[in-house]
């Protein structure tokens, strides 16, 4: 799935990857709380974004599917 703008960007709580000058121009994995209203970057640490610095974020995109891993045995 291509970059799309952040305006259609999920507010479920669901994590996606957002791109903005939050980041320097880099990337961050986010999801919205819905608690509190605003998004929480996937630090480890819950930092919190607050919503006023949502006009920073400009595009998100749905997170990559992870890649298959083994059953303990197979070869």
């Amino acid at each position: 799935v291509d970059w799309q703008p952040i305006e259609t960007a999920p507010k479920d709580g669901t994590y996606i990857l957002f791109a903005g000058s939050n980041f320097d121009g880099g990337q961050a994995v986010v999801c919205w709380d819905t608690g509190a209203d605003w998004w929480m970057l996937d630090d480890g640490k819950n930092f919190e974004i607050p919503l006023r610095h949502e006009s920073k974020l400009t595009h998100w995109r749905p997170l990559p599917e992870p890649p298959a891993l083994k059953a303990l045995g197979d070869k």
